[in-house]
C-alpha cells in the first residue's frame, strides 16, 4: 500500500513538472547551411518502370501471424526494435498490434479510454536506453509501456506530438505548427522541431514554419547512426542534427513543382488538404516520405494519387527511382513505397492478396526457400507480409 502511494506521488510530480516551462532554458536553434547537398531529380520523374534486381543485397520476408487477435485494418505506423515489431491500425478502432520479430503475434493494446488504453491519433517510438515503447497520445499525454506492451505509467506534456523518435535518451519532435501547449509563448507557437530530454522537459527549438500545412501521413523523423534526419510537408529539405548542431543537409530539386497558396492551408482541415490541393492537382509535391541508412536514403515523391521513390548512394551519388518498381522485369508494386526502416533494411507491406506481386517475387530467385514456403502457404485474408529490403552500393 505504501508503495502505491509513494508511486502515485511520484508520477504525479513528473507531471506537474512536465506542465511547466522555463521558457529561459529553451534554446531556439538556427540550421547551418554552409553544406548543402543539392539533389536533382527530374531525371527519375521521367521513369515510369525501375530495376531494383542490380542494387538488391538482401530480401527477407516477417509473415504476421493471423489469429482472431491479431488481425490488422487499414495499418498505419510500423516500428521495428530488435526484438519486436509493432504496428498501428484501425482495426476496432485505433489500436496497437506487437508482433516477435518472427511475425508470432504477443498483444494488442486496445482503443479505450482505460489505463494505458489508445484513442485516437497517437504515434509510437522506441527508447534503447530505458528499454521503453513511448506512445503520444494526442493531444497532450505520453504513455509509457515494457517492450512487450504492458502499461507503465503516463505523464502529460505541453506540446501536441505529430511523429517522434528516441535516441540517446532523448526524444526529437515535429510538432504541427500553431498545435502546442497554453504555457508555451508565442515566441514558439510556429516552430516545429523539438528536442526534448528524457522526461520530456523541452531543451531545443528550431524552424518556424507560418503555414499551417496538415500533418499527412509520413515520418518526418528518421535516424541512422547518430544523425537524426528531420523534414516536413512541402518543403522539399532534409535537415540533420548531430553533436547538438542542426544543419541543412539535403536539397532536391524538380520541375511541375506543386505550388499552394498558404491562405488555402489548414492544418484543421485535411479532407480539404488532401481532396482539393493535392489529389486535383497534377503536379508533384513532397509529403514528408524520407528514409536513410548508413550508405543511401530514398525520398518519396506524390502526383495525384501515385508515389514515386527515388534512391540515391550517399558516396557515389548515383540516382535510381520511378514509379513502378521492378525485379527482373517484373513489377512489384509492393517495393512502390518504403513504410519503415530498421537499420539498413527498408521495410515494405505485402498486401496477402496482391497475387501478381507474389507469384513475381516466387518467380524473382532473389528470395531462399523458406521466404517463398511463406508466400506458398499465403491466404489472402491473411495479415500483410512485411519485406525487409537491403540494397548494395551502386
Amino acid at each position: 500500500m505504501k508503495t502505491s502511494v509513494i508511486i502515485t506521488i511520484l508520477l504525479i510530480s513528473i507531471s506537474a513538472c512536465n506542465s511547466q516551462i522555463n521558457l529561459a532554458n529553451i534554446q531556439n536553434i538556427r540550421p547551418n547551411n554552409d553544406s548543402i547537398e543539392i539533389i536533382n531529380i527530374n531525371r527519375i520523374l521521367k521513369e515510369e518502370k525501375f530495376e531494383l534486381a542490380p542494387i538488391i543485397k538482401e530480401i527477407k520476408l516477417v509473415k504476421l501471424e493471423t489469429t482472431a487477435e491479431s488481425i490488422l485494418k487499414d495499418y498505419g505506423d510500423i516500428l521495428v526494435t530488435n526484438d519486436y515489431i509493432y504496428i498501428t491500425d484501425n482495426y476496432k478502432g485505433q489500436g496497437l498490434s506487437i508482433f516477435q520479430k518472427n511475425g508470432q503475434f504477443v498483444k494488442r493494446v486496445p482503443n479505450g479510454l482505460g489505463p494505458g488504453e489508445l484513442y485516437s491519433n497517437f504515434e509510437i517510438a522506441y527508447n534503447y536506453e530505458k528499454n521503453e515503447l513511448v506512445v503520444s497520445q494526442s493531444p497532450s499525454k505520453i504513455f509509457f509501456y515494457t517492450p512487450e506492451g504492458s502499461f507503465k505509467y503516463e505523464i502529460d506534456i505541453n506540446i501536441s506530438i505529430a511523429s517522434f523518435i528516441s535516441h540517446n535518451n532523448e526524444y526529437f519532435a515535429y510538432i504541427e505548427p500553431g498545435v502546442i501547449g497554453k504555457d508555451l509563448l508565442k515566441k514558439f507557437k510556429n516552430n516545429i522541431f523539438f528536442v526534448l530530454d528524457s522526461n520530456f522537459t523541452i531543451l531545443k527549438t528550431a524552424l518556424s514554419e507560418k503555414r499551417q500545412v496538415p500533418y499527412y501521413d509520413s515520418p518526418y523523423i528518421t535516424k541512422t547512426d547518430d544523425k537524426i534526419y528531420f523534414t516536413h510537408q512541402l518543403c522539399d529539405t532534409i535537415y540533420q542534427y548531430s553533436e547538438k548542431l542542426l544543419q541543412v543537409k539535403y536539397v532536391f530539386i524538380y520541375d511541375d513543382k506543386l505550388q499552394i497558396n498558404p491562405k488555402q492551408l489548414d492544418y484543421r482541415n485535411v479532407d480539404f488538404f488532401i481532396e482539393t490541393l493535392i489529389r486535383n492537382n497534377d503536379k508533384y509535391w513532397f509529403g514528408g516520405g524520407y528514409f536513410a541508412n548508413k550508405d543511401n536514403h530514398v525520398f518519396l515523391l506524390n502526383k495525384v494519387t501515385s508515389s514515386y521513390s527515388i534512391y540515391q548512394d550517399k558516396k557515389t551519388k548515383h540516382l535510381i527511382g520511378g514509379l513502378i518498381p521492378q525485379i527482373n522485369s517484373q513489377p512489384i508494386y509492393a517495393l512502390s513505397k518504403v513504410l519503415s526502416s530498421y537499420n539498413d533494411y527498408y521495410i515494405y507491406v505485402l498486401q496477402s492478396s496482391e497475387n501478381s506481386d507474389i507469384k513475381n517475387l516466387i518467380e524473382s530467385n532473389m528470395i531462399d526457400d523458406i521466404d517463398k514456403k511463406k508466400l506458398l502457404e499465403n491466404n489472402e485474408e491473411d495479415n500483410p507480409i512485411l519485406i525487409f529490403v537491403k540494397y548494395k552500393s551502386f
